[in-house]
């Protein structure tokens, strides 16, 4: 076991160049503590928050989110359009004091079932865990953080087509309304 331990490390430390000769580091998956890692590094953030969350009902997540935004950074989320991450209490705490930012996912075409949150633009989270009491205190859950350029870069990209796409279905649905 010394041994396997012994070549762990030494793969940690590894410098490894991507094909564009960017460094690359290796992801650090998390099976307990998520919500607490998660947490502290949404409260390092110094710039911008991305979520892109199947559920959302995690009050000590979304309090932290909605202290960041009040600090003054960037926040956006995208979130599937359901009924229990439209509660009203979580409306009436978190989601309508910044609306601005929320896309809500529509049910029309399948579920968003992604789960990853991009913390300025340099990390991200992404995995099995939705930000709720559940996955965070009962669920057999994982999250991996992920701070290389490359793989951060591919779901920034995916972050903006999903916005694209709910505008886009967002203005079909105007047309289909003023017909």
């Amino acid at each position: 076991i010394a041994q396997l331990e012994e070549c762990k490390q030494i793969a940690r430390c590894l410098r490894h160049k991507s094909d564009k000769g960017s460094e690359i580091t290796l992801s650090s998956p998390y099976f307990e503590n998520i919500r607490e890692k998660i947490l502290d590094d949404l409260g390092n953030a110094k710039q911008v928050i991305w979520i892109c969350m199947y559920l959302f009902t995690d009050y000590k997540i979304a309090r932290k989110v909605l202290e960041k935004y009040q600090e003054g950074l960037s926040v956006e989320l995208i979130l599937q359009e359901d009924e229990k991450n439209r509660r009203q209490e979580l409306q009436t705490q978190f989601w309508n004091k910044i609306p601005s930012i929320l896309w809500w996912y529509p049910k029309t075409n399948g579920l968003n079932h992604q789960k990853f949150c991009i913390i300025d633009g340099k990390k991200v989270w992404h995995g099995s865990f939705n930000f709720t009491p559940s996955a965070a205190t009962k669920n057999k859950e994982h999250f991996t953080s992920d701070d290389n350029p490359e793989i951060v870069g591919q779901f920034a990209d995916e972050f903006k087509e999903i916005k694209l796409y709910i505008n886009e279905e967002q203005r079909v649905r105007r047309q289909i309304e003023d017909s």
